[in-house]
């Protein structure tokens, strides 16, 4: 975060729009990832699409879309964010760009999860998996296989559910996608929570919180130390609180 508004600084500094258009664009992107409240990721999502509608940047118009949709999403405006969402994903595919689509239509599946529409989801997860194995464009796979595994539990389908969570980890660790595989241990130790297994949930997830070594301040990692705080308690029932993550 702060080599990026260093760099935005400089490109203010010296007027360099286009810069300033990326700077303000990765911004945006890296508000959504580290879980920053939806109010702080659209007001920098916003600001991004103006620039880019202002100086006709097409590249970062798509992607600032996608980010602010979802942030409406998250704020309960509902039809207007997977408006904008979708309208963000079409932007960037009339542009025929493969990079960064596919972390375009997580955001999309996102939106769609968070309104119970899961067939939808996996129906737009199916296309950007697709696309990422066609294009080598993998750096982003072990979400999209996060998504689908959250997915499939939303969809009552548990055992799918943690083997696809687990196979997100497989990626995110082959990669060293060190985020990637905690926002997945999340997800993985709610599922596990759930069905009982809060001391396996706890050790999954603590493994993945050790091995963040720098962002402590990040909303995603301060959610995780609440997650595993929670968990320190007395084991769950089957079926008693999941201890959700944050949404997304």
């Amino acid at each position: 975060l702060d080599s990026v508004l260093k760099g935005l600084d400089h490109a203010r500094a010296f007027e360099q729009q286009h810069n300033h258009n990326y700077a303000l664009c990765y911004l945006a992107a890296l508000r959504h990832l580290r879980g920053d409240g939806p109010e702080t990721t659209l007001a920098a999502g916003t600001e991004s699409l103006d620039l880019a509608l202002q100086q006709g940047y097409r590249t970062w118009v798509g992607i600032s879309r996608v980010v602010r949709g979802e942030a409406m999403v998250r704020l309960g405006r509902l039809d207007e964010g997977l408006a904008e969402l979708a309208g963000g994903v079409e932007d960037h595919r009339t542009m025929q760009a493969k990079t960064f689509l596919p972390f375009c239509q997580s955001l999309l599946v996102k939106g769609l999860l968070m309104a119970r529409r899961i067939e939808d989801a996996l129906a737009e997860l199916g296309h950007a998996e697709k696309l990422a194995a066609e294009s080598k464009e993998i750096w982003y796979f072990a979400e999209l296989e996060r998504l689908r595994a959250k997915a499939l539990l939303l969809d009552g389908q548990p055992d799918e559910a943690e083997r696809l969570f687990r196979k997100a980890l497989v990626t995110a660790d082959r990669q060293g996608a060190r985020l990637w595989a905690l926002k997945t241990a999340q997800g993985l130790a709610a599922a596990l929570t759930t069905r009982g297994r809060r001391q396996e949930a706890r050790a999954e997830l603590q493994a993945r919180h050790n091995a963040i070594t720098e962002g402590d301040d990040a909303p995603i990692v301060v959610a995780t130390r609440a997650q595993l705080s929670g968990l320190s308690g007395k084991a769950d029932a089957v079926g008693g609180p999941t201890l959700d993550p944050p949404a997304g």
